[in-house]
């Protein structure tokens, strides 16, 4: 329904395959009310996958805009 699309994602900030660390801005959404970064808390370091929702889409709560990856326990990556 129409009127449950009222949120935009307005600027990726990560890209796939950018690592993503605790606190880290995945990107900004604005909704009616304000704009916020977008931040993961995982403790662990993640890998950014495919992002669902492009800058300027419009898009209903609740609704999954990228899918991020864990890395599993154990392993060990280096980041230069």
């Amino acid at each position: 329904e129409e009127d449950d699309i009222h949120n935009t994602v307005e600027t990726w900030y990560k890209q796939p395959g950018d690592v993503i660390k605790r606190n880290d801005v995945l990107c900004d959404i604005a909704t009616p009310s304000f704009t916020f970064g977008m931040v993961t808390d995982d403790e662990d370091d993640a890998v950014m996958g495919e992002i669902h929702v492009p800058e300027g889409t419009m898009v209903p709560d609740h609704t999954p805009i990228c899918t991020i990856y864990h890395l599993p326990d154990g392993y060990k990556q280096t980041v230069k």
